[in-house]
């Protein structure tokens, strides 16, 4: 009886026919990976279509599914996208996954190592500070002096780092 009932909810909802099929293998197809959101949800989002696609009778091969998680991958990926399809290898989804998740910590910790240094730069001088500073000398001499002592910072901060 419960199984019955969860049966026809499934078929109501889920779908069965051709126009379900057609809907996800667009989705899965012609969407477009964003950075904004995590990686692996969108490409677990991938992975269940395909999934639901072969409980649909409509099984996707594995190297399939792969190639259309790389062509989803948004454009600051294309480094990724050109070795993932250039590769001799075969493709499969946890290779492709496994793949952008390390090119997308990579990009966290370059971005908050980033955010570190810029934090710890000294602020610049207004221009009237400068020039009062470097008031009596040549303009050109001025200049080099001023850029000495933000190069000496600079790699003092460097060096912290």
């Amino acid at each position: 009886m419960a199984k019955d009932v969860w049966k026809k909810l499934c078929e109501r909802y889920e779908g069965r026919g051709k126009q379900t099929i057609a809907q996800l293998i667009g989705e899965l197809f012609w969407s477009t990976l964003m950075d904004e959101s995590p990686m692996e949800t969108q490409l677990n989002t991938m992975c269940q279509k395909a999934y639901i696609l072969s409980s649909l009778s409509q099984p996707l091969d594995d190297t399939l599914v792969a190639v259309a998680m790389v062509i989803s991958l948004p454009v600051s990926y294309a480094t990724l996208q050109m070795i993932l399809m250039s590769s001799s290898d075969k493709l499969n989804t946890k290779t492709v996954i496994v793949q952008v998740l390390v090119e997308e910590r990579q990009r966290q910790a370059n971005n908050s190592q980033s955010a570190l240094i810029a934090k710890d730069l000294p602020r610049r001088t207004s221009f009237s500070a400068r020039t009062r500073r470097n008031q009596g000398k040549s303009a050109y001499t001025a200049k080099f002096l001023d850029m000495q002592k933000r190069t000496v910072k600079r790699r003092r901060l460097l060096k912290k780092l």
